[in-house]
Order: structure tokens, then sequence, then C-alpha cells
């Protein structure tokens, strides 16, 4: 695994933050390619050898800012607010879904993806905040 896709693996997990879910978000996965391309080279420059663990990477990066390129800060920043999104549009989907699940989804135990799936598959009869929720957090 290489370095930077360490990092925003890293990164991802210190930035899971809850924020208002509205905007378009990122898959895990879309954020370490833009995180690789965008900053790899400045990581390797100026933090290289950093670990990730408690916010020592982000504090790296930080502390270099000025000698960090102005696309790593934007596709950073970017990507962070995206993940944050994301991670609250997680958390605020079965809140949001509660009644759909109590109408299609009662007689599903929770636990293993069951009352997703259920969700998923009356998908024309959910409501569409409840859809809109399950796509806000990547789940469609």
């Amino acid at each position: 695994m290489t370095l930077a896709i360490r990092i925003l693996g890293g990164l991802a997990l210190i930035f899971a933050l809850s924020l208002p879910a509205s905007a378009q978000t990122v898959s895990y996965a879309e954020a370490m390619r833009l995180f690789t391309r965008a900053c790899g080279k400045d990581v390797e420059r100026t933090c290289k050898g950093v670990s990730i663990g408690e916010a020592r990477m982000l504090n790296c990066m930080k502390k270099n800012e000025s000698k960090i390129s102005d696309t790593c800060k934007t596709t950073l920043d970017a990507t962070i607010r995206s993940l944050e999104l994301r991670a609250a549009a997680q958390e605020a989907a079965f809140p949001l879904c509660e009644k759909d699940i109590r109408r299609f989804c009662k007689e599903y135990d929770p636990g293993n993806g069951r009352i997703l799936r259920c969700l998923l598959s009356n998908e024309k009869q959910v409501s569409a905040g409840c859809n809109q929720a399950i796509t806000d957090a990547g789940w469609r």
C-alpha cells in the first residue's frame, strides 16, 4: 500500500465527523484516488515517514502548509468536506428512514445489513427522503 493511500485512509478516519448532510459525498476509495493524485508528491516531499496515527500526518501537512501545492490544499479540503458529509449522511440515514423501517421492515432483525437490504428492495415504496438519505450515505 502506498504511503499516500495509507495517509488518506487515516485522514478519512480522522475527519469522519458529523456535519449536516445535503451536499455531494465521495466514497473512501474515490477520496484516496483524489488525494493520491493531488498530494502524493507533497506528502513525499514534506511529510515522508510521518505516521498517520493521532492526526500526525494532518498536523505535518498543516505545519508545512506553505510548502504544499495549491492543488493539494484545495483537493484535500474538498475531499475532507465530502468525507465529513458522507459520514454525517450515514449517521443520519436510519433516523430519517425510521417511518419506512417501521412500515416495510418491521419483521427484520437489525444487523448484517438486513434493514438496509429491506429498504433497498422496497425502493419504489420508500419515502423520497429516506431514498435520498440512502443515496447520500453512499449505500446505493
